[in-house]
C-alpha cells in the first residue's frame, strides 16, 4: 500500500527491514528528494524548518530522521538534496554515518542521476570520496547552467571536536549586526 516517505516511523520500518532482509557487512544511504536543510522556515513556501524528505505536502525534519537511523549504520549519506551540507545537519548524523556528502546550495538537476550508471560502484566499495570527485570532474566538464554545483564530504567523527572547539573558543555575548551580510538563499529577508 501507498505510505508516507517523509514520515519517520515508516523510514524506520524500512530501514529495519534492509537490514532483516539483506544482511550486509555495511550500508550507504542515497536520499533523493526535495529539502530545506538549514534554510529558514518558509523558505519555499512549506512550513517545517530543517526538512529533509519531502513526500505531497509532509515533511520530515533531520531530527526525525536521525532518531529513525540506528547508530553508526551507514558508511555514507549522500544527500541527493538542495541545502543539506550545513553544520546542523552534520552534527545531528554525526553518530548515524561516518561520511555525508551534501550540497550546501540548491542541487542543480540532474544532479547525481547524471554520475550514478558510470560511477556508482565508487558508492558500492564505500568510497564516496571517490564518487564526489567523479561529480566534481563532470560538473566541471558541463557549460552553462550545467557547470555549477557544490559537494561537501564531511567526517562525522570530527564533529564533536569542532561543536567543543566552538563551545570553549565563541563569544557568546558578542552580537553581530546581520543587515550587511549577503543573503545565501531565495528569501531577501
Amino acid at each position: 500500500t501507498e505510505t508516507n516517505s517523509a514520515d519517520a516511523n515508516v523510514f524506520g520500518e524500512v530501514l529495519r527491514e534492509v537490514v532483516t532482509s539483506y544482511p550486509a557487512e555495511s550500508y550507504g544511504l542515497v536520499l533523493f528528494s526535495h529539502a530545506s536543510g538549514w534554510m529558514p522556515e518558509g523558505s519555499y513556501n512549506r512550513s517545517s524548518l530543517l526538512s529533509v524528505v519531502v513526500d505531497k505536502q509532509a515533511e520530515m525534519e533531520i531530527a526525525d530522521l536521525a532518531r529513525a537511523i540506528p547508530q553508526n549504520m551507514f558508511e555514507y549519506i549522500i544527500f541527493e538534496a538542495c541545502h543539506m551540507a550545513g553544520i546542523e545537519v552534520a552534527y545531528e548524523l554525526k553518530d548515524k554515518t561516518k561520511y555525508l556528502v551534501a550540497s550546501s546550495t540548491e542541487i542543480v538537476s540532474p544532479g547525481f542521476t547524471a554520475i550514478y550508471g558510470e560511477w556508482g560502484s565508487e558508492l558500492l566499495n564505500n568510497k564516496p570520496i571517490n564518487f564526489i570527485h567523479h561529480a566534481y570532474t563532470w560538473f566541471t566538464n558541463q557549460t552553462n547552467y550545467m557547470k555549477s554545483a557544490s559537494f561537501s564530504v564531511i567526517e562525522t567523527k570530527k564533529l564533536k571536536p569542532l561543536a567543543q572547539f566552538i563551545y570553549e573558543n565563541c563569544n557568546w555575548n558578542q552580537v553581530i549586526n546581520i543587515d550587511g551580510l549577503q543573503n545565501f538563499d531565495r528569501n531577501s529577508n
